[in-house]
């Protein structure tokens, strides 16, 4: 909890801020513009334009409260298909070092692959996924264009070449497999996601809605009230320019930016809770 309400209130860090604040200079010229036809052209709207103001206020609000649930509801399922991820993994070294008799090498070689399947399906969502960047696999010859699938393909083929002898249960691989075969059901998940965006007319009609209302707002409630009108209309245009800004940010998940998942942390928490599992030392 912070110490004072003031850092409560103030705190905390908006990654699109530089697009916000352009945005409502933008505003703040439109406001000028309307200032200066007060002067020019002494007409007087009797507090229409402030009435005016407010309905479409409400009709925007209520617009892009809907886009930004869809938007979140797009980041919260792909932090839920992370989980999936996370858990499947350590699950699957659980049952690797319990229903099969293997030696170091092989739980070596199972984490490498295991943790390099997350770090492959980071960058693969971010278009920038290759075998050799992958910790432990810049000698390998292969290059593959889908690696996160080829990772998938090489963690069956390590647990099939166990042999049987060292099964401690006949059904081992049987159970295995559940596991390996969420690897590929995650990365479609996720590649859904990054590859199935809201609808382009949907977000383009929204924004030249937010666009023209903001506009018109400004001058014909500042040149109706005057400039004292000015931060009445520069704070909604805050909260509704920033919540739109935001949910823009936020439908896209996978990237580098402030409110993106932090798949780096995540990577490196799956790397070295697998690695404990499997009694492998982890160099980070």
């Amino acid at each position: 909890m912070p110490n004072s309400s003031l850092s409560w209130f103030l705190g905390g860090k908006i990654a699109v801020t530089r697009p916000l604040l352009l945005r409502l200079f933008f505003i703040a010229v439109c406001g000028a513009i309307g200032a200066k036809l007060r002067i020019w052209i002494p007409f007087e709207f009797k507090g229409l334009g402030a009435e005016a103001s407010a309905v479409g206020a409400f009709a925007l609000t209520f617009l892009i409260g809907f886009r930004n649930s869809a938007a979140y509801d797009r980041w919260w399922e792909a932090r839920k298909t992370w989980s999936t991820l996370s858990n499947n993994l350590r699950n699957l070294c659980l049952k690797f070092v319990t229903w099969f008799q293997t030696n170091q090498e092989e739980r070596q070689q199972c984490h490498r692959l295991v943790a390099g399947f997350a770090i492959a399906l980071r960058d693969h969502l971010r278009g920038s996924a290759d075998l050799s960047n992958i910790p432990g696999f810049a000698s390998e010859p292969d290059r593959p264009k889908h690696v996160p699938a080829y990772l998938a393909k090489r963690i069956q083929q390590l647990l099939i070449s166990i042999a049987p002898e060292r099964w401690r249960h006949p059904l081992a691989v049987v159970v295995m497999d559940s596991h390996v075969c969420s690897l590929m059901e995650v990365c479609g998940t996720c590649e859904r996601i990054k590859t199935t965006p809201l609808s382009p007319s949907y977000r383009a009609l929204l924004r030249h809605g937010l666009f023209y209302y903001l506009a018109f707002a400004s001058i014909f409630v500042i040149w109706d009230l005057g400039l004292v009108a000015l931060p009445a209309v520069l704070i909604p245009a805050y909260f509704l320019i920033g919540v739109e800004l935001t949910a823009e940010s936020v439908e896209e998940p996978f990237g580098l930016e402030g409110d993106d998942l932090p798949l780096e942390s995540l990577c490196l928490s799956i790397s070295r809770s697998t690695g404990e599992i499997l009694g492998v030392q982890v160099d980070e």
